[in-house]
């Protein structure tokens, strides 16, 4: 079940629920993502926030979009086989 509800003659707004999040994160064991889109304002600030609130409260990776200025400008870098990787993504 969607978060919010497309209306319809209205502009395409993309969302999903929190627990098509939890299939993506366990069932297909993706850890990273990118909330650098065009859709990323659909839901405005507040649509913004509950995405990274779900980000965060998972434990996944995400770059693209931030709740403040100073998360803004931090670089998500993680370590794998002793290779660094900077995961970075605009829009």
């Amino acid at each position: 079940q969607p978060v919010r509800n497309q209306q319809p003659g209205e502009p395409a707004r993309m969302n999903t629920s929190e627990a098509m999040f939890d299939k993506f994160r366990h069932e297909a064991k993706i850890n990273f993502f990118s909330t650098a889109t065009n859709h990323a304002m659909d839901y405005g600030e507040s649509g913004v926030l509950a995405t990274l609130d779900v980000l965060k409260r998972s434990g996944a990776l995400y770059a693209g979009t931030a709740a403040s200025q100073a998360e803004q400008n931090e670089v998500v870098i993680f370590e794998k086989d002793g290779i660094k990787v900077a995961l970075l993504a605009y829009t």
